[in-house]
């Protein structure tokens, strides 16, 4: 009997295994970053949300990390990290890894260490970061918009001035990114920080000084991905209400936090821009639209998004593309709470000023943002007409000839409209002019101009009301391009668009045309067809080539040969 009920327990031990062992190995563990810029007024409140994680009954797959930058008057003066353990006490007792001294916080290589410290040391399957400090959106000037300032070293980071890329540029994809702090989350701010992280998390509007309540959220991360992005925003609203966690007063704290899936964002910028660009003369009415919003935050400039929304969809019923960018805007918020506001917000502020002198004050630093390839600026600006300013002249461009072309590139000048840039080559007494309008996520205009001899050229810009630049002026000195025959571009892939080009002297007979031969490594013959030829440069279309689709990826000699002359060039197919 021995044998057969040893035999059975092994058995039973392996279905177990077979069982629990693959729930064991798809358990979704967490690391948790937090980072606290608190050497600054708000050192008192950061020690006390420490102490909150510390009476959150952490779950067993949740490590949480805090590195924290103390102000100089706190009993925890200086930096260091620690590793989060339950204790009831009203201190900070959990371990410290490190001391750390006295750090710059505002300084983003400082937080930009801390990540990659972080989840290097702690590696898990889920990652999420905290950033804990003031906050006030996208930076505008630096006494009023900025994140993370550490007063020790008067420094700061900023959203705008791309401090907060370089922090997280490098680290790994984040399952959450949530920012406690006041007014982060902004559609700019979410788009700004969108390739970071899958989902944000932060409020659109002031954060109470007590910040996020984490003992209750610490312990929610047992649970699912959707439930935890689901509760955080109620749990957050609640502890505001009336006698909640973070408010002892019998009067609710006006509070509210969204939660932003930026692969949905992605999609409803595109849209926004289709959006921008159907509806610019609309502007005035949009304003009016505007004006029946909740104003919030610094110089009430902002508006929720999807208020706004809301009631341009009011005003448009029968309108489809309208509707669908409503809807997917609600598909961007995967979960959002407001309390106490007289209006329904609570999804994420767009910054809509309603002065003049607000936009004319700040624009050129929402320049900076990769929101502003959705046009908006363009919207504002004529909200605020008349617009009176003349735009900035184009720097020198960059300039480079090919055989008979010249590729002209002006790298994309500030200004709140898309512009037109107009440029003018004078060759002797011949005259002629290109313009070319630019979208708003050109970063360069790229102008190409046949030229046969040196010539002076001129610049400007114009914007959509018709305010034109000073112009530049300067002189190209005219290359003789040698006998060359060029394939572009060069490596190039199956398939994709590439173009022959070469010079045809003067007094060659080119009336029977040329024979085009390509050759493989080996040198066997695998094309051989006839073209024709004129003087002065040709460009021949690669893709017409007859057979150029078949060939396989590799290294390849093409031949062309007319009259006395032969041009060769090597070239490669990538796969």
């Amino acid at each position: 009997m021995a044998p057969s009920f040893q035999m059975k327990n092994i058995k039973l031990l392996l279905l177990l295994i077979l069982f629990i062992l693959p729930l064991w190995l798809i358990a979704e563990d967490w690391t948790i970053l937090v980072y606290m810029a608190a050497d600054n007024g708000l050192y008192s409140f950061a020690e006390e949300d420490i102490i909150e994680m510390q009476k959150a009954v952490l779950p067993s797959n949740v490590l949480l990390i805090v590195q924290a930058d103390f102000a100089p008057q706190s009993i925890y003066k200086g930096s260091r990290r620690y590793r989060i353990r339950h204790d009831s006490e009203p201190l900070i007792t959990s371990p410290v890894i490190t001391e750390l001294g006295d750090i710059n916080s505002g300084d983003p290589n400082t937080l930009k260490d801390f990540i990659r410290w972080g989840f290097k040391r702690y590696p898990a399957q889920r990652k999420m970061l905290v950033i804990w400090s003031h906050g006030d959106s996208w930076f505008k000037e630096p006494e009023s918009k900025w994140i993370c300032p550490d007063a020790t070293s008067q420094s700061l980071m900023s959203v705008a001035n791309l401090d907060m890329n370089r922090a997280l540029e490098g680290s790994p994809q984040l399952d959450i990114l949530l920012l406690d702090a006041c007014s982060m989350q902004s559609i700019e701010v979410s788009t700004q920080l969108s390739r970071y992280a899958d989902f944000i998390i932060a409020s659109p509007t002031t954060v109470p000084l007590r910040g996020f309540p984490y003992t209750e959220m610490m312990e929610l991360f047992d649970q699912p991905l959707p439930e935890i992005l689901d509760l955080i925003p109620h749990i957050y609203t609640e502890s505001y209400q009336a006698y909640g966690s973070q408010n002892n007063s019998y009067l609710g704290i006006p509070t509210s936090c969204s939660v932003i899936s930026t692969a949905q964002l992605k999609v409803f910028n595109n849209r926004f821009k289709d959006f921008v660009s159907q509806y610019y003369n609309d502007s005035d009415l949009l304003l009016d639209i505007r004006k029946d919003c909740y104003e919030f935050n610094t110089m009430y400039a902002d508006v929720d998004l999807g208020e706004w929304l809301f009631r341009i969809r009011q005003h448009y019923p029968d309108t489809e593309d309208i509707a669908q960018l409503h809807n997917l805007w609600q598909q961007v918020i995967i979960s959002s709470s407001a309390i106490e506001f007289i209006h329904d917000i609570g999804t994420a502020a767009l910054w809509f000023p309603a002065l003049k002198y607000q936009f004319e004050g700040w624009w050129s630093h929402y320049h900076q943002l990769d929101f502003r390839h959705s046009g908006w600026l363009s919207i504002l600006n004529r909200v605020h007409y008349p617009d009176e300013q003349v735009p900035l002249s184009p720097a020198l461009p960059h300039q480079s000839q090919v055989l008979n072309t010249l590729r002209v590139v002006f790298d994309a000048v500030s200004d709140p409209d898309p512009l037109s840039y107009v440029l003018i080559v004078k060759a002797g007494k011949d005259s002629v002019t290109y313009k070319l309008d630019a979208r708003p996520d050109q970063d360069q205009i790229v102008f190409s101009i046949p030229i046969t001899s040196s010539a002076r050229l001129f610049a400007y810009c114009l914007d959509k009301s018709g305010n034109a630049s000073s112009t530049i002026v300067w002189d190209y000195t005219f290359q003789s391009p040698r006998r060359k025959l060029l394939l572009a571009p060069n490596p190039l892939y199956q398939n994709t668009p590439a173009t022959l080009l070469f010079i045809a002297d003067a007094g060659q007979d080119k009336s029977k045309g040329a024979e085009l031969r390509i050759y493989d490594l080996r040198g066997r013959l695998v094309i051989s067809t006839s073209i024709a030829v004129s003087e002065g440069e040709n460009r021949i279309n690669a893709n017409e080539i007859k057979g150029m689709a078949y060939l396989a990826a590799g290294v390849y000699v093409l031949r062309i040969r007319y009259d006395q002359t032969e041009l060769k060039t090597k070239f490669v197919i990538l796969n």
